[in-house]
C-alpha cells in the first residue's frame, strides 16, 4: 500500500512538473502580462491583463519566438493589439481575439504566412493599415459587425453580416 501509495504521489508530482515545464517565457508589456508555453515548433502566446497593449517596432517581448508561434490567445481584458505585435509569427494558423478588443494597430499581422482565417469581434471599430499584409494563404476575415475595412491585400472574401463580400465587390 505504501509503494502505491508513493508511486502515485510521484506519479501526481512529476504531472505537475510537466505543466510548469511547458512555460517558456513571460513577463509585462504595458499594463498586460504575456507568456509563451509549449515546445520549439509549436508555441502558444497568451496574452492577459486589463488595457492596451503598446505598440512595437519589430521589438516585443516575444520577438525571438515568433517563428514558431502556432496559437495566439488574447484575453478578454485586452482592449487593443499593438503595431506589429505579432507580425511574421510564420507558422501562427490560430488566433482567438478578446471580445472587448477595439483596434488593431498598424502591421499587427504583417507576414503571417500560415494564417487562413480570423473572426475580427464585434467591438473592433479600428484597424490600422497592412494589417495582414503578406499574409499569404489568408482567404478568409469574418467580420462580426457591419465595419468596413478595405485593406485586405490579396484576401479573396470577407464574410460579413451582410453578406458575403468577395474581392470584386471590396
Amino acid at each position: 500500500m505504501r509503494l502505491k501509495n508513493l508511486l502515485l504521489t510521484s506519479a501526481v508530482l512529476l504531472s505537475m512538473a510537466s505543466a510548469f515545464a511547458q512555460i517558456v517565457d513571460g513577463g509585462t508589456t504595458g499594463p498586460l502580462t504575456w507568456q509563451v508555453t509549449g515546445a520549439a515548433n509549436n508555441y502558444t502566446l497568451t496574452i492577459s491583463g486589463e488595457g492596451a497593449m503598446p505598440d512595437y517596432a519589430y521589438n516585443s517581448p516575444w520577438e525571438q519566438y515568433k517563428p514558431d508561434i502556432k496559437t495566439i490567445l488574447i484575453g478578454e481584458g485586452v482592449t487593443t493589439i499593438g503595431d506589429c505585435a505579432f507580425n511574421s509569427c510564420d507558422k501562427l494558423t490560430s488566433i482567438t481575439l478578446s471580445n472587448n478588443l477595439t483596434n488593431i494597430g498598424d502591421a499587427a499581422f504583417y507576414n503571417c504566412k500560415a494564417l487562413t482565417s480570423i473572426t475580427i469581434p464585434n467591438n473592433v471599430t479600428s484597424m490600422g493599415n497592412h494589417v495582414f499584409m503578406e499574409c499569404g494563404k489568408l482567404t478568409s476575415v469574418t467580420l462580426s459587425t457591419t465595419y468596413k475595412y478595405d485593406n485586405f491585400g490579396k484576401l479573396k472574401q470577407i464574410n460579413h453580416p451582410a453578406g458575403t463580400v468577395t474581392k470584386d465587390t471590396l
